[in-house]
């Protein structure tokens, strides 16, 4: 139900039938912020709320969604925050109880001991090497913080370092690694910072970092304007842009993190930054494809969009199983006329295992007659080269084509691009992987050859799509032309992605299938790979983390500079650089004898440290927080190690 601190708020009543009726009411009206729906056996309410919904009170049958800031009043920024929260500053002194902080500080948390705690840390990804009790759970952060405005994020940073701890931004949760849960930290949701404003006579528009590129999307789209962003409308649209993440439009728009030209973050000392060409130049830099180890929450964006297409032609082929060698190596030979971006083409390859054939999809936006010529010339030569093809041709609207993307799939209805749940919803186990493709230097036909292989001749157990295989081009001027030393992107120099993912991934046989295909992909190809398809297990490192580093990044000396001076005591979880020692858990003796105690075959101190330096495929954690995550495992032989200012998990 949606409450303003206590009170149910101010609001009108109608009394629609359905939700979609109470949506649209909402959707139309110029006060509304929110609304209520209630739908208890036959009897229905709507709420139409005029006043910010500051909590949302889960109740059966009562549901309450907010509306993208954006809706409310076109062409409204948020209003610059008031710095001076009131919350401990970080002192030299004992650290501060974390959840009387957190109360304090900001408008919702969830705690271990809150009604809505389990909703409010679940991530996507389900795989038992990032998860706890074999897939059947999500590992315990220490709270769940949903901030609703800046000065909530600035009191929340406020309060983990002041109680010593470390925290991770969340605002899609789509990561494949599920770096966003932060087990044993502090989860600082983002996703209801949705203002938005375009400044028309630049054309940059400027939202805040909750989005998902969906409603981004959509609100670029009232002022016809676009980035050149990925096309699942659920993911959340800062874990793309800090990744440098591609989608249908890099060919002939860049790579999104090139767009930026500003930001506004959360500093680990709870402060108000800004970065941009004049002030905070790394921390500008570093946001352009650094990822989740950028030392900060970004709340605002400042990107510089382009005029959105009015037509998407598609030309949709597929290549029989027996053609699929022939028709890689076609496609890619033309990589350079597929992303030449005056071509203004998107082209890109999918298969799956136990599916018959290879998708061959390529989209023009905008073409004039000339570019239709050349786009159908390209298309035909690959497929003459390739033994032929069934093909199949369309013309949409932008929006329509986002829409009939998978995870949306409706048509003519652009305000379900704005569709988010409360909290993320499970997905599948999966375990992900990826190559980038060098433009010279490479065998194509064997790596060819090992993508049937694995995908067609003999697949991995499982169901049909168990195994699912995706080249995206990432080259071309618009990539290319950028100096690699002018971003934290690292791969400016890729012809395209080898992105896999194997669903069912707790499976023993398809964890197996997964790492000799890797292994494969080790002889034939460089250690190079993309920060937003990121996996830990890539074998061509060999474990080595400065290794695993280079493989994304373009200057990781850099990059460990930036985020030991931003960030010296390590608020913000990353997998950049190790966090600073504490002493005994902060319990002296009590716990540096607990220290040896052995917990299921292994000590108490031993299990500390794997989290510490990172252990399975989840990121580094504070010391603290990984005494408290084994002080509450092992409580009999390591109990003693529990930091007391923390909350139980």
């Amino acid at each position: 139900a949606c409450r303003i601190g206590v009170d149910h708020g101010t609001y009108d009543e109608k009394w629609f039938s359905r939700e979609s009726e109470c949506r649209e009411a909402c959707r139309v009206s110029a006060a509304c912020v929110a609304y209520e729906f209630l739908n208890v056996n036959t009897y229905t309410k709507c709420e139409l709320h005029s006043v910010t919904i500051t909590h949302i009170l889960p109740k059966p049958d009562v549901v309450c969604k907010l509306k993208p800031a954006g809706l409310i009043r076109q062409g409204a920024i948020a209003p610059a925050p008031n710095t001076a929260v009131k919350v401990p500053a970080r002192q030299g002194g004992p650290p501060a109880n974390l959840a009387e902080c957190l109360r304090s500080s900001v408008k919702e948390v969830h705690l271990p001991d809150s009604h809505e705690f389990e909703q409010a840390k679940q991530c996507r990804n389900r795989r038992s090497d990032i998860t706890v009790h074999g897939g059947s759970d999500w590992a315990n952060p220490l709270a769940v913080v949903r901030a609703k405005s800046v000065e909530d994020v600035q009191g929340a940073v406020r309060c983990v370092a002041a109680a010593q701890v470390d925290t991770c931004a969340r605002a899609g949760a789509h990561g494949f690694e599920n770096d966003a849960c932060c087990p044993g930290g502090v989860i600082i949701d983002v996703q209801d910072l949705l203002w938005f404003s375009v400044d028309h006579q630049s054309d940059v528009a400027s939202f805040g970092s909750g989005y998902t590129l969906g409603a981004l999307y959509y609100m670029l789209a009232q002022q016809q304007l676009v980035v050149p962003g990925g096309t699942e409308g659920h993911v959340g649209a800062s874990g793309l842009i800090l990744g440098c993440g591609r989608g249908m439009m890099t060919q002939y728009l860049g790579l999104i993190c090139d767009t930026i030209v500003g930001l506004e973050y959360v500093d680990s000392d709870g402060n108000l930054q800004t970065a941009n060409e004049r002030e905070k130049t790394d921390m500008l830099w570093i946001a352009k494809g650094g990822g989740g180890n950028f030392p900060g929450i970004v709340v605002t964006y400042h990107l510089q969009a382009s005029p959105m297409p009015k037509t998407v032609f598609g030309r949709y082929c597929h290549i029989p199983n027996d053609r699929s060698t022939r028709f890689l190596l076609a496609w890619s030979n033309r990589a350079d006329d597929l992303a030449d971006p005056s071509r203004s083409m998107f082209s890109h390859v999918t298969t799956f295992s136990k599916v018959d054939g290879w998708f061959f999809d390529n989209l023009c936006f905008d073409c004039d007659g000339h570019q239709m010529d050349k786009f159908h010339t390209i298309i035909n030569e690959i497929l003459g080269a390739s033994g032929g093809a069934n093909c199949h041709e369309f013309s949409k609207t932008w929006l329509n084509k986002l829409l009939s993307e998978p995870g949306i799939n409706a048509e003519n209805n652009p305000e379900a691009l704005l569709d988010n749940g409360r909290w993320p919803t499970n997905h599948a186990q999966s375990i992900n992987g990826c190559y980038m493709m060098p433009w010279h230097g490479v065998d194509e036909r064997a790596v060819a050859e090992k993508l049937k292989e694995f995908f067609k001749d003999r697949p991995p157990s499982g169901g049909a799509y168990t195994g699912q295989v995706y080249l995206y081009l990432m080259g071309g001027p618009k990539i290319t032309n950028i100096r690699k030393e002018d971003t934290a992107y690292g791969n400016r120099d890729a012809k395209f992605t080898v992105h896999w993912r194997f669903f069912n991934a707790n499976s023993g046989d398809v964890r197996w299938h997964h790492k000799q295909f890797t292994q494969e992909l080790d002889r034939l190809l460089p250690c190079k790979s993309f920060y937003n398809y990121m996996g830990e297990d890539m074998t061509c490192n060999h474990g080595d983390r400065e290794q695993w580093l280079s493989q994304f990044f373009s200057n990781v000396p850099r990059m460990k500079a930036i985020k030991r001076r931003e960030d010296p005591d390590v608020v913000f979880r990353n997998r950049l650089v190790l966090p600073p020692p504490k002493t005994n858990c902060g319990r002296g003796e009590t716990c540096g004898r607990a220290m040896h105690n052995i917990a299921d075959g292994h000590s108490c101190g031993s299990r500390i440290k794997w989290y510490v330096e990172g252990f399975n495929s989840w990121m580094p954690m504070n010391e603290l927080a990984a005494c408290n995550v084994v002080a509450n495992d092992f409580p009999g032989p390591c109990g003693a190690c529990r930091p007391t200012h923390l909350p139980t998990i």
